[in-house]
C-alpha cells in the first residue's frame, strides 16, 4: 500500500441510523431509560443518545455490550 496514499473515511450514515433505531425500540421494549442502559453499559448517557441516533461510529464490543443489556442478539440490531 502506498503510505502516500489518500485515507477513505467509511461512514455509512444510513446504516448507523438503522442500528439506532433498532436500540432505541429494543431499549424501551425492555423498559429501559437511556440512563438505565448507560449505567448498565458502563458509558455516559450521551454515548448512548449518540448510538440511537446515529450520531457515532461505535465499536463492534460496543454493540456487542449493548446488545447483551438488551437481552438481544447482536445480529438483530444490525441494518
Amino acid at each position: 500500500m502506498n503510505p502516500n496514499a489518500e485515507k477513505i473515511h467509511f461512514k455509512d450514515e444510513a446504516s448507523l441510523k438503522s442500528i439506532g433505531q433498532k436500540i432505541r425500540a429494543a431499549r424501551k421494549q425492555n423498559g429501559l431509560t437511556i440512563a438505565a442502559l448507560a449505567f448498565k453499559c458502563g458509558v455516559d448517557d450521551s454515548q448512548i443518545g449518540r448510538m440511537e441516533r446515529g450520531e457515532t461510529n461505535f465499536t463492534i464490543l460496543s454493540l456487542l455490550q449493548v446488545a447483551h443489556h438488551l437481552s438481544t442478539d447482536p445480529k438483530e440490531l444490525l441494518p
